[in-house]
């Protein structure tokens, strides 16, 4: 049996001589994983907005702990694969690199030479002040940490959630055990590929329209952004066959995220 860290490290992890559950059992452990993210964004985010912080806190906790839980509990518990401490491998992780440092550069380039000046994000700056409080995170120690906390581990999080779970679940089995399925992608996993960075992308529309409101188009146009960076991200996860690659290009697009916060909001935290 495979311990967990070559599990996250190769797709094949789907071992074909290992009982398989019915594929309808299957179908909706992926479709809750694909939606649950949204309908907690939509709870902590939208419905929990002008309750008070300790709501707030306790949704977006316990709703993570279910979240991130599940893909461990379904595969380790009910699929029954074993469990052990990833190892970190090399592949992939120089592209993306690549990819992290192009994302920084064009990220902070827009920002600082037109964004910054055009006013867009004039009124989200006071619903982004409005949802620190929320959270009792108005305090510039408080933003850095969780800047930190976002671009390092729960960046890691959301790979092996939507990664390493959800597109797993959406490829086609024979290609999860073909050693050499990275070299060429198929249609079917280009699919699997754009299903599940429409799926990725979905919470954060309800984020960003909660900041820039649902008439604004970059609601829409950032929100393309983020599923275009969800397909990068998976890309590079087949191709890799590994988390720890899209892991360090998501980690680099959250940093520029919050680096282009903090100058937006550095000066009015406490």
């Amino acid at each position: 049996m495979r311990p967990l860290g070559q599990a996250l490290q190769e797709p094949s992890w789907h071992n074909q001589a290992m009982p398989a559950l019915p594929h309808r059992a299957n179908l909706i452990a992926v479709l809750f994983a694909m939606t649950y993210p949204t309908l907690l964004t939509w709870v902590y985010f939208t419905l929990l907005k002008d309750s008070p912080s300790t709501w707030q806190q306790a949704a977006f906790g316990i709703g993570k702990v279910i979240q991130f839980a599940f893909p461990a509990v379904w595969v380790f518990c009910i699929q029954r694969r074993p469990l052990a401490l990833p190892q970190l491998p090399t592949r992939g992780l120089g592209l993306a690199l690549l990819i992290g440092i192009a994302q920084l550069i064009a990220g902070l380039a827009v920002y600082y030479f037109w964004l910054k000046s055009s006013g867009v994000f004039t009124a989200p700056v006071q619903e982004m002040l409005a949802k620190l409080r929320g959270f009792g995170l108005d305090w510039r120690a408080g933003f850095v940490a969780l800047a930190i906390g976002y671009s390092l581990v729960h960046s890691w999080l959301e790979e092996y959630y939507w990664r390493w779970f959800v597109l797993n679940e959406l490829r086609p089995r024979e290609e999860l055990s073909d050693a050499t399925s990275s070299a060429t992608i198929s249609a079917a996993t280009w699919r699997a590929i754009a299903i599940s960075s429409v799926a990725f992308m979905a919470h954060h529309v309800l984020v960003l329209a909660g900041y820039f409101r649902w008439d604004s188009p970059w609601t829409y146009i950032l929100s393309l952004c983020v599923g275009s960076g969800g397909a990068i991200f998976g890309w590079l996860y087949v191709r890799s066959r590994s988390i720890y690659a899209p892991w360090l290009a998501h980690a680099c697009a959250d940093a520029v995220i919050f680096l282009i916060g903090y100058d937006l909001l550095g000066s009015q935290l406490k």
